[in-house]
């Protein structure tokens, strides 16, 4: 499109010939006094100054132009199933009796401790999931007047096609100033993770063992006293999620988001000829789970809209994840040809942004799938506009 402010031409063209004429008819110098001041502009403005940069002009059987636009206005705050809280588990080892040393010998298992590590995610009950990122801090301290081997399994934690595992060795405590110790990181991103603990049928918990002993290559009797201790830390933290499959619980999350459209800027006034064809507010839910969508409020900059769908619970069904991604998805759909006023008049004002209020519930209707809800993150429910 193209605006070209030549309102003055004529007048311009007008002023030319009477200023040649009169030059050609005298000699002295002419000079001129104007008390009119006229705008001069000539000013182009592209498609690119008024669509977003992923819209597209397409032609019909007919070679009429139709500007197309896709795109979604908001992915929806679905944030509690991407990420699982840092959880921290700590092990201490103390000897059950008083003063000492009592000696050691290599090879001996101090401890052999199997346990589940729970995860508080409120009414949620993962059953599995694999991570986008994540990381596993450990340290260990140690008292005790010999070498301390320590070994800590996580076997539902899979990561390269192997359970994770940390394996050391302190030194005695006596040679580093009365305390041995540790620490490091693990990386446990796109890892695996079963949430359902030692016994298989668990939720929120992972499987460890702990087996704490002497290292049976290093001939070397520890010498332990009834006040040594061996302290052994592991934390889970940043684990964001990118699937994940259980019982997501039920909650209902605030929908408030805004869409910029025109940038005042750009466009500080103006008016668009617009002859619609679609105008459609969409929202595709990817997840494995029921929505119910309430969409209460509608606004092109400050002129809210009505439509009878506005106010009215939608129940948009899951997504049929049976033979993988992409999912078969459900769909609820807005006709915005049917607001008052007219969409496209107020859109041809140049409002600066598009905003909708309401309510998103999950599960509305409880756990129906027996524990089987699935979420992925690259197909979050998205409230799309198609015009």
């Amino acid at each position: 499109m193209t605006t070209s402010y030549k309102w003055i031409a004529s007048a311009l063209v007008g002023l030319t010939v009477a200023f040649v004429s009169l030059w050609g008819c005298r000699k002295e110098p002419t000079t001129w006094s104007v008390d009119v001041h006229l705008p001069v502009m000539d000013v182009l403005v592209d498609w690119a100054d008024v669509l977003p940069s992923d819209a597209s002009l397409e032609l019909d059987s007919d070679q009429v132009a139709h500007l197309i636009w896709r795109g979604p206005l908001v992915t929806l705050d679905v944030s509690d199933l991407a990420q699982i809280p840092d959880t921290t588990v700590t092990n201490e080892l103390t000897p059950s009796f008083i003063g000492g040393p009592i000696p050691v010998p290599p090879g001996s298992t101090l401890l052999d401790q199997a346990e589940d590590i729970a995860f508080n995610v409120d009414e949620s009950e993962f059953r599995a999931l694999t991570l986008d990122s994540g990381f596993l801090a450990w340290s260990i301290e140690s008292t005790t007047d010999g070498f301390v081997e320590l070994r800590y399994d996580f076997p539902g934690v899979i990561k390269n096609g192997e359970p994770v595992m940390l394996e050391i060795v302190l030194p005695p405590a006596t040679t580093v100033g009365g305390m041995a110790s540790a620490s490091g990181v693990l990386d446990i991103a796109d890892a695996t993770v079963d949430f359902t603990g030692l016994s298989g049928t668990e939720r929120n918990r992972i499987a460890s063992n702990l087996v704490i002993g002497t290292p049976e290559d290093i001939t070397d009797t520890a010498q332990i006293f009834g006040d040594d201790s061996i302290r052994v830390a592991m934390t889970f933290m940043g684990m964001q999620v990118r699937d994940i499959e259980g019982y997501f619980g039920n909650f209902e999350v605030e929908l408030s988001e805004n869409l910029s459209v025109f940038d005042p800027d750009t466009f500080p006034v103006g008016l668009l000829a617009l002859s619609p064809q679609r105008a459609d507010l969409n929202l595709i839910n990817g997840m494995g789970a029921d929505l119910r969508l309430n969409i209460d409020n509608l606004a092109l900059g400050d002129n809210d809209m009505s439509h009878p769908d506005l106010g009215v619970n939608q129940f948009i069904a899951r997504a049929d994840w049976s033979a993988g991604a992409p999912p078969t998805t459900d769909a609820w759909s807005m006709n915005l040809l049917q607001t008052s006023p007219s969409f496209f008049d107020l859109l041809a004002q140049l409002p600066e942004d598009l905003s909708a209020m309401g309510t998103l519930e999950l599960n509305p209707l409880g756990d129906v799938s027996g524990g089987n809800d699935y979420f992925h993150k690259d197909f979050a429910p998205s409230l799309n506009l198609d015009l």
